[in-house]
Parts: structure tokens; sequence; C-alpha cells
């Protein structure tokens, strides 16, 4: 994708207190995303019917899938340790990528 037209998408959109995980995306598909969880987005008819249209710059769906579920646990982990129910100490490098 050209840089002129990618954009950063949050994985999990700062309206759902996300924000730590980027990744490019085109103008169109970040604004189609919108504040929704990926997983919405992804099972979405747009993202089906651009996908079907062979765009070149389309991530690979079990890439977005891995992604999803990384930053899903990342927030998870910020939450927790945020509301003092765990220490960051309580978690070895390797349980978050």
């Amino acid at each position: 994708m050209p840089p002129s037209q990618a954009t950063r998408d949050h994985v999990i959109s700062r309206a759902h207190r996300g924000g730590c995980l980027t990744i490019p995306a085109c103008r169109a598909c970040n604004e189609a995303k919108g504040s929704r969880f990926l997983a919405e987005f992804l099972d979405s008819d747009y993202l089906k019917t651009k996908r079907k249209s062979e765009n070149p710059h389309c991530w690979p769906i079990e890439a977005l899938w891995a992604v999803a579920g990384i930053s899903a646990i990342r927030t998870a982990l910020n939450l927790s340790v945020s509301a003092g129910s765990a220490k960051v100490s309580d978690f070895k490098a390797d349980h978050i990528l």
C-alpha cells in the first residue's frame, strides 16, 4: 500500500480502552471498522466484499486474527494492572508478545 494511503488502525479502538497496538490499514478499511472490535469487522459484509476483490493490500485473515488475540491479551493485562488486581511483576515476559 502506498504510504500516502496508509493509516494507523487501533486493533482495539481507543473507545474500548485499547490503542496499545496499531497496524497499517487503508483509510477506507480504517473508517469502515471505526470503533468496532476487530472480530466484528472481520465478520462484516464490507470486509468480505473487499477481500473478494482480490485487493493485493489485504492482510492474511489468519494474521488479523492473531493480532486481535494478542491485542486482547495485552489490553486485559493493562486493565488488570491499572485496576490493582495484578502487578506487572506477576507476569513473565514470555506471557505477552
